[in-house]
């Protein structure tokens, strides 16, 4: 198998800034490459990448726009060129996610299924080229990560997909001389942050890419969003204080990232000030919601109700909530007033790996005095902690308690509990409980985390049903 794609030195020098979202660098090279295949790939990706973090349906309405002018620079390769098959097959995946993210998804459904047999065509070609198994990883991933009650639907249309080979294929391209092996590196990693949610992986795999490409501002960005998924907030904030000014306006969801990272240190002005900035900056909805609920909730942690009311009601009048942090700040705000304060302030620090000062909290509540909802998440919170810091026979008791308080309640303190359980019981050989416990997660419903628990839930259990 082919490991080049031919590529100029130029060529491979606006990839990289591409891939490190150095975008303007990146601009300012392309206008000097001629009109060719490889700059129709190249535009395509800074378009992608850009699409991950903006909302705006302009750009959308451009990039279809500009879709036809691409593809026919490189239809100019020789018919049954390898490379022209490459860069068609990964543009027609790119413009399957850059649909159904604006919702269009019958057209995003058909283009997939587009993409697919173009990379089932590649996967079978005598002279493929390496840089395939970056569009056979990323939708083997992609079609292996689809919820069960789905599955019927993608095996009609015919799309198959397992999320061990996108994985292995990644991992091999990662590995590789090619020069998409840095741009494996850090879809794998997004995929390990995000949905399969192993953020020790993750953010292995990001300290690798930074290692290869110290200057670039998406690794460092994706580091320090797994670092906090780990629920490390201080090398998460020296993280991400790395980027520079002028790269954070490019990339405006660090100021989201700095937001929940200042919140859960307790550093509340800071939190506020970059929640805010977030939220003038950012042209899309997703996240705004979420944002200006925790300025509500730094404001009530503060004893201010009125300027937690205010912006409550802000939030309330944004509705769209597609997002499971938009979906969760719709349950906080029937919620905030009655929320216990120290409660609140251990979930919050315990998101941010504080772990002493989530205890002190934790201690000055009485258990006794709380009742439904609050003594659940009492419970779950004190599993939390002990879980978090290895102490896996402590968490049980208190597991099981929190998910006996939030039977048949919308709780994602029940289902997530249940969850736990299940990788608890897994890790100590009893199989048979784990299972019990993945099924019991994903019988909650109606709570903002459903589709991430079940997504989780399901994955263990296919792992344990094929062990």
């Amino acid at each position: 198998m082919q490991a080049d794609l031919g590529w100029q030195p130029s060529v491979v020098e606006t990839h990289e800034l591409i891939l490190q979202y150095r975008l303007s660098e990146a601009k300012t090279l392309l206008a000097t490459l001629p009109n060719s295949p490889e700059k129709a790939y190249l535009l395509n990706l800074s378009d992608f990448l850009q699409m991950i973090y903006i909302e705006d349906k302009s750009f959308y309405e451009n990039y279809l726009g500009n879709l036809p002018k691409r593809r026919a620079w490189i239809e100019e390769l020789p018919e049954g060129n390898a490379r022209k098959a490459f860069y068609l097959a990964d543009m027609k995946l790119q413009e399957a996610m850059f649909k159904i993210k604006f919702g269009d998804y019958l057209s995003g459904l058909y283009s997939l299924m587009q993409a697919h047999s173009q990379i089932d065509e590649l996967q079978n070609r005598d002279d493929k080229i390496l840089p395939f198994l970056k569009s056979s990883g990323v939708i083997n991933i992609l079609i292996g990560l689809t919820p069960e009650k789905y599955e019927w639907a993608i095996r009609l249309i015919g799309l198959q997909g397992k999320v061990a080979t996108g994985i292995e294929q990644l991992t091999n391209l990662s590995s590789s001389s090619s020069p998409m092996a840095d741009e494996a590196l850090i879809i794998l990693g997004y995929f390990y942050a995000y949905p399969l949610h192993e953020p020790a992986k993750a953010t292995a795999l990001f300290l690798q890419a930074l290692e290869k490409q110290p200057n670039s501002t998406l690794a460092r960005f994706m580091l320090a969003t797994s670092l906090n998924k780990a629920h490390n907030g201080e090398q998460a904030l020296a993280t991400l204080s790395k980027i520079s000014a002028d790269q954070q306006k490019t990339l405006t969801p660090v100021n989201y990232l700095f937001g929940d990272l200042y919140l859960e240190k307790m550093d509340l002005d800071k939190a506020r000030e970059h929640y805010t900035m977030f939220i003038q900056s950012y042209s899309g909805d997703n996240f705004k919601k979420d944002a200006m609920t925790k300025i509500a909730a730094s404001h009530y942690l503060e004893g201010d109700p009125l300027s937690a009311s205010t912006w409550s009601e802000k939030a309330s009048k944004m509705e769209r909530s597609t997002t499971e942090p938009d979906k969760n700040a719709d349950v906080f705000l029937t919620e905030i007033n009655q929320y216990p304060i120290p409660l609140l302030k251990t979930r919050l620090l315990t998101d941010g790996g504080y772990w002493e000062e989530a205890q002190r909290q934790l201690a000055t509540v009485n258990p006794s005095e709380l009742d439904g909802k609050w003594l659940c998440e009492y419970y779950y919170r004190l599993a939390r902690l002990n879980h978090l810091q290895g102490k896996d026979q402590s968490a049980i008791p208190h597991y099981r308690q929190a998910l006996k308080l939030a039977e048949r309640q919308p709780w994602y303190m029940g289902a997530n509990a249940a969850l736990q359980l299940g990788f608890i019981m897994k890790s100590s050989g009893k199989d048979k409980e784990a299972k019990g416990y993945f099924e019991k997660a994903m019988d909650f419903e109606n709570h903002p985390y459903k589709a991430s628990i079940d997504s989780r839930a399901e994955r263990e259990l296919t792992r344990l049903t094929s062990d």
